[in-house]
């Protein structure tokens, strides 16, 4: 299995386009022959079905409504995800509760995607990964950001009306998914550019010419 070129045998993701993996396959035996490779700072990309991650990706114009990241703890053989959530906020969670049982027994409803991009320091860079760790668990509890999705709502809603909306989205301590990905992010000298939706977005960080697909953990739910 060859980490960088990921399981599509594609280099880059696509704001609009989903890295599908061919037929039918199990997520829990692809996570299981990966999960060794995945490294801290490692992204995780959701195409998700809620009526909030439906709203992201209309906003956006992409398939892309959830990004996250991870992190290893070796001491403990776990590998976690770090991430913003309605309604829980800045939390912390196995990535295999994603695959196994992220709600109601059932994985995540929606498609998986791991991403590496390529400037992420690598274990020699002790000082830079020391700052990721602690600013990233620093957020911890501070709620998701509603306000910032209302706002967002609304202006998908002026945009199909053919109305220009103006709303400036918060820079608060509450936090969407992206923004909080942003802002771990810019602790190691890695920026994400805001797209024309006026906020940072996942989407934003899939067109980073830097970021590498790695491996489809599950496909979206067929529609």
């Amino acid at each position: 299995m060859t980490v960088g070129r990921g399981q599509s045998g594609a280099r880059a993701l696509a704001a609009d386009r989903f890295p599908r993996r061919g037929g039918r396959f199990d997520s829990k035996v692809v996570y299981d022959a990966f999960r060794s490779q995945i490294r801290t700072g490692d992204l995780l990309f959701c195409s998700g079905v809620h009526p909030f991650s439906e709203l992201i990706k209309m906003a956006t114009n992409s398939v892309w409504s959830h990004v996250a990241f991870v992190v290893r703890f070796d001491q403990i053989d776990r590998v976690m995800v770090f991430e913003s959530v309605e309604p829980s906020g800045v939390r912390a969670i196995p990535l295999s509760k994603y695959i196994n049982d992220y709600e109601n027994g059932e994985g995540y409803p929606g498609g998986l995607v791991l991403a590496r991009h390529r400037r992420f320091p690598d274990n020699g860079q002790a000082e830079k990964l020391l700052s990721f760790g602690q600013y990233s668990i620093d957020q911890f509890g501070y709620r998701y950001d509603r306000d910032q999705i209302l706002k967002l709502a609304g202006r998908v809603v002026a945009t199909r009306m053919g109305m220009i909306d103006k709303t400036s989205f918060d820079d608060d301590k509450a936090l969407i998914c992206s923004e909080y990905v942003e802002k771990c992010m810019l602790r190691v000298d890695i920026p994400v550019k805001a797209g024309k939706h006026g906020f940072v977005a996942p989407s934003d960080f899939v067109i980073d010419r830097n970021v590498e697909h790695l491996v489809t953990l599950k496909n979206p739910i067929p529609r």
